[in-house]
């Protein structure tokens, strides 16, 4: 981290200091990253952070209005991962019934790495939807988007029944989607969450089939 350095050099395009700014940022990022990754999010406030990277907090403000800006950022980051994967497995070839049994068994597979693997990043997804963080709709938002898509291609292709409007069968395959998504209701059943899954799965299919 460079504090001293000017955050907006004299010299040089507007595109060149967006880089910049944008590398302060990411910096920052990382940094918050490591300190939530190992003390928590609740756990770690602003003066925290400006001590592990060796600046001062009112530097950290100049790119994040407060501790819950820089928390979102992380939440983000986190979230998009998830919905990339899930994504990549949407935009896949074949039978949209199996792109979607794969959907959430990938759904699962990411909620239980954070769990186990990453537990204080999924104490912040945790504090983002009991705080209502607007990270939360973005990502329900780009869920919805992924299930439609393989809705419509499930309807394309005549694996999937046309009577029912796209718009309401996604709404009911979100809410099958809550079990393994929120963190809450994740650990009250992580030890089933596998079987749980595929017969939701299961039973969401045969609903859509023709």
């Amino acid at each position: 981290m460079e504090p001293n350095k000017p955050l907006h050099p004299e010299d040089g395009s507007q595109e060149t200091r967006n880089t910049h700014e944008e590398e302060r940022r990411q910096r920052i990022l990382t940094a918050a990253d490591e300190q939530f990754r190992l003390y928590g999010y609740n756990k770690t406030t602003m003066a925290d952070l400006s001590r592990s990277i060796g600046v001062s907090a009112g530097y950290i403000y100049i790119f994040f209005k407060s501790k819950q800006a820089v928390g979102e950022a992380i939440c983000d980051r986190c979230l998009t991962k998830i919905a990339d994967e899930l994504e990549r497995i949407a935009n896949e070839p074949g039978s949209a019934a199996e792109r979607l049994r794969r959907v959430y068994e990938e759904l699962v597979r990411q909620s239980k790495n954070l769990f186990f693997e990453e537990r204080k990043l999924h104490d912040i997804v945790r504090v983002a939807i009991t705080e209502k963080w607007s990270v939360v709709p973005r990502h329900e938002v780009r869920l919805r988007a992924i299930m439609r898509k393989l809705v419509i291609d499930g309807r394309e292709s005549g694996e999937f029944d046309r009577k029912t409007p796209p718009d309401e069968i996604c709404r009911a395959i979100m809410q099958t989607l809550l079990p393994f998504v929120h963190p809450v209701l994740l650990e009250e059943r992580l030890d089933e969450i596998e079987l749980n899954a595929a017969s939701v799965a299961g039973l969401v299919l045969r609903s859509l089939a023709r």
